[in-house]
């Protein structure tokens, strides 16, 4: 007999597995799942049996060494929905096997005593349900009446800052049964913690998406919260997957109920649930949140040509809880142009337009993260005529501080790095998205979104969702304050769609069917970069026909022409992306099948968040 053992360790997506001989003293003990010794090269490593199989008489193969654990560390559902997970995303199986185990360690792996598997008895397909609710006390009491203390449940949230806020608010006996699994553990205390998952010591586990990854055998509950979320889209590494869609196939395998938790769910749940796809429970409605949406063009006509509404300038000054002021850009100027010759500053790597820093006299490319000074003159006709444009977030602080000196202004994006802060009166938070999960929103007492329609300008099918969700977030979360919404584009249907929420999906719906974009198509992007641009295109051009020829004979999948992606130069490469819309009907086999003719050099995006960058 032969066993397919895939090796705890990374390798190409072409080669998952080995076959290796079943020596004849392990014959009877060797089990799917199993941690085993195999040799590999010159070394001994860990491995998992993935399938036992009669041996041809012709194969030439090296013996299993030996048996690490008796009882198995994955259960086969888990190893099946890691295998679909490594087929749908293009990602070696080998580093999910590696990614699904504990640190691993001889020495404490000898003092480690593993308790036998809990098999799962009449797997039942459950349909997905969608619970809307407008309150999280109400949502963490849906949760602990659906928990099955007896058998595994998992929790997920997109941000780390929402565990912490689910597992405070989880009553003391829920709170005592479970164990919290993020990106902040260290080795010892993952090592730990996998292990009291492993033999049943909690059976409920809270976390982000690395919750899926964790030693499952007989899962029973899945709680997808604020499933809305953009967060729990992986986009900038592999795997790069959804964790809802995620979520979906680990569910499948387990005959698990999934429970989709949010006060604005996605454009894609909220279709399937009107379609009866998914259970469906709660209704959508406007918060009770004070909300003002102030139409910037009527300031203009009042001779006011701030960056604030006089509405939104009173209430600063007279507001001594927090303000958050939300805009997301970085910066101080958004681009500077030069009035002579209309030449806008690009970074000379990518192309992209470059942000002006006032306090370090710097430009930057947010993309690449090339910087120089700031230029005197224009570098294509020499004038000296450079005007800024586009407000930041370093700006919007500066001015602040001129005008208000008596608040604490607080800075926080990407490039400050700031950690939690505490909320204290007379003070003004002005961030970009790296600020939401850092305040203190029971505190605030008014919420600015500064400019709130400059992302509707972006060529992107999900701009419009992403801004949905942001708004309704901050009405959700700003309980004890008011939230005022400045625009240009008082008419756009996000803005009149706040006091009516179904008419948002029903309009957004109604542009995404004309489209073909998800839920009416499913949509898969793939990538290929090089140092050179003419090879990068020549590559994506060979693939475009090879994907052609193959998918002829399907009716439901249209291949899109190969183009540049934005930017189009970045991480020392030239990038093209090819798009693939998809029939539901039959994407999980063609995402597949596709995915096969794809070397490592290539990348592929099920479901994207984005259709042009990579």
């Amino acid at each position: 007999m032969k066993a397919l053992v895939i090796p705890v360790k990374r390798m190409p997506t072409r080669l998952p597995y080995f076959d290796y001989k079943i020596p004849n003293e392990l014959l009877d003990k060797i089990k799917v799942g199993q941690m085993v010794f195999i040799p590999l090269r010159s070394q001994s490593i860990f491995g998992v049996v993935k399938k036992i199989l009669p041996e041809k008489s012709s194969d030439k193969l090296k013996f299993i060494e030996s048996i690490v654990f008796e009882e198995p560390l994955i259960s086969s559902e888990q190893l099946n929905f890691l295998e679909e997970i490594s087929e749908l995303y293009h990602t070696p199986l080998t580093f999910l096997i590696k990614n699904n185990l504990p640190p691993l360690q001889k020495r404490k792996l000898k003092k480690v005593i593993v308790k036998k598997n809990t098999p799962i008895k009449n797997k039942t397909k459950h349909k997905p349900r969608l619970i809307i609710n407008q309150d999280l006390l109400v949502e963490i009491n849906y949760i602990e009446k659906k928990i099955n203390i007896k058998k595994q449940n998992l929790i997920l949230a997109p941000e780390i800052s929402q565990v912490k806020i689910l597992f405070n608010n989880l009553s003391d006996e829920i709170k005592e049964k479970t164990i919290i699994i993020t990106s902040e553990l260290s080795e010892k205390e993952l090592f730990e913690k996998w292990w009291q998952i492993k033999n049943k010591e909690k059976t409920i586990i809270l976390g982000t998406r690395a919750g899926l990854f964790l030693p499952w055998d007989n899962l029973s509950n899945i709680f997808l919260t604020d499933e809305g979320n953009e967060n729990y889209k992986s986009w900038d590494m592999s795997p790069r997957f959804h964790t809802r869609d995620a979520s979906l196939a680990l569910s499948h395998h387990f005959g698990a109920k999934l429970h989709l938790l949010s006060p604005t769910p996605s454009i894609e749940s909220y279709y399937f649930a009107q379609k009866k796809v998914y259970e469906k429970q709660g209704k959508l409605m406007p918060f009770t949140t004070k909300t003002k949406v102030l139409d910037l063009n009527k300031e203009k006509k009042s001779s006011n040509y701030s960056i604030f509404s006089d509405l939104a300038r009173e209430q600063i000054k007279k507001t001594a809880q927090p303000i958050f002021i939300f805009l997301n850009k970085k910066g101080t100027a958004n681009y500077i142009v030069c009035k002579d010759c209309g030449e806008v500053l690009s970074c000379p790597h990518c192309k992209n337009f470059l942000t002006y820093y006032h306090v370090s006299q710097k430009i930057k490319c947010h993309h690449c993260n090339y910087e120089d000074k700031m230029r005197s003159n224009c570098r294509n006709c020499g004038g000296s005529n450079l005007n800024l444009k586009g407000l930041g977030t370093e700006f919007i602080a500066e001015e602040l501080k001129k005008s208000l000196p008596n608040k604490k202004i607080i800075q926080i994006d990407s490039d400050t790095k700031t950690k939690t802060i505490k909320s204290e009166d007379n003070q003004i938070i002005i961030g970009t998205q790296y600020a939401w999960g850092e305040i203190n929103w029971d505190k605030l007492g008014l919420v600015i979104f500064l400019d709130a329609d400059t992302s509707l300008y972006v060529p992107e099918y999900k701009v419009t969702q992403e801004l949905w969700q942001k708004i309704r977030k901050a009405q959700y979360l700003t309980k004890n304050g008011s939230v005022i919404i400045q625009t240009s584009q008082v008419q756009n249907f996000t803005f009149q769609s706040i006091i009516k929420p179904e008419k948002f999906y029903d309009l957004e719906l109604e542009m995404r069917k004309s489209l073909e974009y998800p839920p009416f198509k499913f949509i898969l992007k793939i990538f290929y970069g090089d140092k050179d641009q003419k090879q990068s295109f020549l590559q994506a051009d060979k693939k475009y026909n090879e994907l052609l020829a193959l998918t002829k004979d399907q009716k439901n999948v249209r291949i899109f022409n190969p183009l540049p992606a934005f930017p189009a130069f970045k991480q020392g490469k030239y990038w093209q992306i090819i798009i693939i819309k998809i029939g539901f009907e039959n994407y999980k086999k063609t995402t597949k099948l596709i995915n096969q003719t794809l070397s490592d050099d290539w990348k592929s995006d099920p479901n994207p968040i984005n259709l042009l960058s990579v």
